[in-house]
């Protein structure tokens, strides 16, 4: 089961909490791009996610996540969400 959602954050710290919010009801998003959000239901707080601004990001960066088993969701323009497994912290 999917939900489509249209919503529009200047705050992208707002942004990231209400995201979070979803997966812990259970929603997990598989993509974004401005004000718009694709979830899919899911186990009810099983990822925490994190939006960032990648861009100027080294190579190395992006190895260090891929080691911590830090997985990229959804890119657009400069900035992407990434989740982790809200069991490994």
């Amino acid at each position: 089961m999917k939900k489509r959602m249209y919503r529009f954050f200047i705050d992208y710290e707002k942004e990231e909490r209400w995201v979070n919010d979803m997966a812990d009801r259970g929603w997990n998003l598989k993509k974004t791009v401005v004000g718009y959000f694709v979830f899919e239901k899911g186990t009810p707080g099983q990822y925490i996610y994190r939006n960032e601004f990648i861009n100027r990001k080294s190579k190395d960066y992006f190895e260090f996540l891929d080691e911590m088993h830090i997985e990229c969701v959804s890119k657009f323009g400069g900035w992407a969400y990434y989740r982790k497994s809200k069991s490994e912290g």
